[in-house]
């Protein structure tokens, strides 16, 4: 799988290369914490959208990741409403269901890889679903998803998903002091 961003990508953005996180563990993840002597994450900052039909489970995501300190969160009900969210406001990351009316969270997923009209047409996204199904995980993977969580998930299981499908961008990683 490769991932690509479109083609207004500036060649001073090309040149610096993410750099790419330490192996995680569940154990290792507490909000701000360290992951080696360099690293620290500060999710603070994160701007992330929340896309689920189920008011009850957008609200359980929002709940996981307060723990952690991320405040930044907006809501979508559906892929129309989030997209039109994405056009709108800076997103770090969307945290998707996978099975949604209309359109589901994998195809949410393509229409943001094409660009339609969003903001960053790269933005990480991870798909949080009951569905366990092999199919449906390659399925996600191959529509551009970074990581797929599935329901039920303990706050700490989550983190470390989006941890891994951020792949540690600079806005979000601090040399420590």
């Amino acid at each position: 799988m490769t991932s690509s961003r479109t083609n207004t990508t500036t060649k001073a953005a090309a040149k610096t290369e993410k750099p790419k996180c330490p192996p995680l563990d569940e154990k290792t993840i507490k909000g701000t914490q360290e992951l080696s002597e360099n690293f620290t994450f500060d999710l603070t900052q994160l701007n992330v959208l929340v896309v689920d039909d189920s008011q009850f489970c957008r609200r359980t995501v929002r709940d996981s990741l307060s723990l952690f300190g991320i405040r930044h969160m907006a809501e979508a009900s559906d892929a129309v409403e989030a997209i039109n969210v994405l056009k709108e406001n800076p997103i770090d990351l969307v945290l998707a269901d996978y099975e949604m009316p209309y359109v589901s969270g994998v195809e949410m997923t393509r229409m943001i890889r094409k660009g339609a009209e969003v903001r960053d047409p790269a933005v990480p996204n991870v798909i949080v679903s009951s569905f366990t199904e092999q199919f449906r995980i390659r399925e996600a993977l191959a529509a551009g998803v970074q990581e797929y969580v599935v329901k039920p998930f303990s706050p700490e299981k989550l983190i470390q998903h989006i941890v891994h499908a951020l792949n540690c961008p600079p806005s979000i990683l601090e040399i420590a002091s």
